[in-house]
C-alpha cells in the first residue's frame, strides 16, 4: 500500500517504510503511517462505542486486536510484538493496563497462546493453534 495520500509521505510503499534501514526520512514517513493506523483504530473503537446493545455498547461486548507482525522490520524481528487488546469482551477483558510477558520465556508468551485465549472468549475451543497449546494467563477474567 502506498501512503502518498498522507502529508509528508512520498514515493514509498509501506513495505519499504517498514524496512527503512533506520534512514531518518524513511523512519519519519513510517511514523506517519503508524499514526494513520492508530487513528483508524481509534475511529473504529468510537464507532463501536456509539452502537447500543441494550445498555452496553458493541465495544463493551467486543475484543479488538491492534498489532504489528514485526517489532523491527529491518531485522524481521518478531520477538517483542506490540499488541493492543481493546473492548470489554462482555466484561471479561479489563482495560487500562499493560501486561508484559517478555520475562516469561518463549514457551509462555506465544502470540498463538493469546489467540487461543481470545478464541476461548468467543466460544471456539481448540486444543492447539499454530505453535501453541496453552493460553496466556491473566488476559481475561
Amino acid at each position: 500500500m502506498n501512503f502518498k495520500f498522507l502529508e509528508g509521505c512520498h514515493g514509498a510503499l509501506h513495505l519499504d517504510l517498514t524496512h527503512n534501514g533506520h534512514v531518518p526520512e524513511l523512519e519519519a514517513m513510517y511514523l506517519k503511517t503508524n499514526q494513520f493506523h492508530v487513528k483508524q483504530f481509534t475511529y473504529l473503537i468510537q464507532r463501536l462505542k456509539d452502537i447500543d446493545e441494550g445498555g452496553q455498547s458493541l465495544f463493551d461486548n467486543s475484543v479488538l486486536m491492534f498489532t504489528s507482525s514485526l517489532y523491527d522490520g529491518d531485522a524481521h524481528g518478531a520477538d517483542q510484538l506490540p499488541i493492543v487488546l481493546s473492548g470489554g469482551a462482555a466484561g471479561a477483558l479489563k482495560g487500562g493496563r499493560m501486561v508484559d510477558f517478555l520475562d516469561k520465556g518463549k514457551e509462555n508468551r506465544r502470540a498463538c497462546s493469546l489467540y487461543l485465549s481470545i478464541m476461548d472468549q468467543m466460544g471456539v475451543k481448540l486444543d492447539r493453534f499454530g505453535d501453541a497449546d496453552k493460553r496466556l494467563p491473566g488476559i481475561f477474567a
